[in-house]
């Protein structure tokens, strides 16, 4: 093959679940060009990485210019596995002629050489393995064959941005060379959002016992009050940035969304709280611990369907399950950390 295109129109913790089928297909197929289209907004997570020959950013509100730019570069393209539930990318592969285009079927099997029906197995199904199982099943491409395969990749920061990284925690009396947690309370959708209140009697309760700095992250500035021990950073990182703070951490604390990903890429230990998506499929599976709602309801977050926009099941997952697992953790892997007494 000469040219593979990989489209993922996700959010930015899909597109890092969908880093080992890249590096593997590079493998695979080293001399051909591997183009990686994903939304603006996530494509910093992936554009330096060495196997990735181009990423195409496609912003959300495209022109007929940006979209008839993708046609040329995936023009006559060999595969094309569309790895999301959109219908404009594959109108784009469909106009470019690409020979084998194959993905979930959706609304745009029509537009497909290989649609692939959906069946509600894939809402449970660990995302990555989910996708390379699909690819072999369709295409003979087996990209599973090394124990190691499904590792995840991230863009790294470069020297100044691990120098601002460093400077703006020295603003605030930190030091990246010392343990911290790092979290972030909101994901893409306020069903997996653990309430606030909860956020603050987690860190309240670390605060008494454990001399270890938190580290909010995030798109925007927050104003919940937080006791001394938690610094908000959010806002105040680009996604190179926020690799790398991450990547120094000793521990990430978060619901499902990019910084469970992204922890995973640098190898640090995670903890998951999970209401309307299903553990077994976003899950790291080093997870420390995955604390999932008792909902009744949940989950509701699959590939065909859509959470409620009044959710309650996070609210099921306690301050003090997630206190104890944090504790036993800081007490094994950091014991320095609790005072003296």
């Amino acid at each position: 093959m000469k040219k593979i295109v990989v489209s993922r129109l996700d959010n930015i913790g899909d597109v890092v679940m969908t880093t080992p089928i890249l590096c593997k297909l590079k493998k695979e197929f080293p001399e051909a060009k591997l183009i990686f289209i994903v939304r603006t907004i996530a494509a910093p997570a992936v554009d330096r990485l060495p196997f990735i020959d181009e990423v195409i950013a496609l912003p959300d509100k495209k022109t007929l210019r940006e979209q008839m730019n993708v046609i040329k570069k995936i023009w006559h393209a060999d595969l094309a596995y569309l790895v999301d539930y959109t219908h404009r990318i594959a109108l784009l592969a469909y106009l470019a002629r690409v020979r084998k285009s194959i993905g979930i079927a959706h609304k745009r099997a029509n537009l497909l050489t290989q649609p692939i029906q959906w069946n509600k197995d894939m809402d449970y199904t660990y995302d990555p393995v989910m996708f390379a199982e699909l690819l072999k099943e369709h295409t003979g491409i087996d990209v599973m064959q090394e124990e190691n395969w499904n590792t995840f990749h991230y863009s790294e920061a470069n020297s100044q941005e691990k120098r601002k990284m460093e400077q703006l925690f020295a603003a605030h009396n930190l030091n990246m060379s010392k343990p911290y947690i790092v979290f972030s309370m909101y994901t893409s959708h306020i069903s997996k959002n653990w309430p606030e209140e909860y956020w603050q009697e987690l860190w309240q309760k670390v605060g008494e016992s454990y001399d270890i700095p938190v580290v909010l992250t995030g798109d925007n500035p927050h104003n919940i009050q937080f006791g001394s021990n938690v610094t908000d950073l959010s806002g105040q990182t680009d996604l190179y940035e926020l690799g790398y703070v991450i990547e120094r951490a000793a521990l990430v604390i978060n619901g499902c969304s990019a910084p469970m990903h992204i922890a995973r890429a640098f190898k640090v230990p995670t903890i998951g709280l999970y209401g309307s998506t299903p553990a077994s499929k976003g899950a790291p599976p080093e997870n420390i611990a995955s604390f999932v709602t008792t909902a009744s309801c949940a989950p509701c977050n699959g590939d065909y369907s859509t959470p409620c926009e009044k959710p309650f099941c996070m609210q099921l997952i306690k301050v003090d399950d997630v206190y104890r697992v944090v504790a036993d953790f800081l007490d094994n892997e950091i014991p320095r950390l609790k005072p003296s007494e």
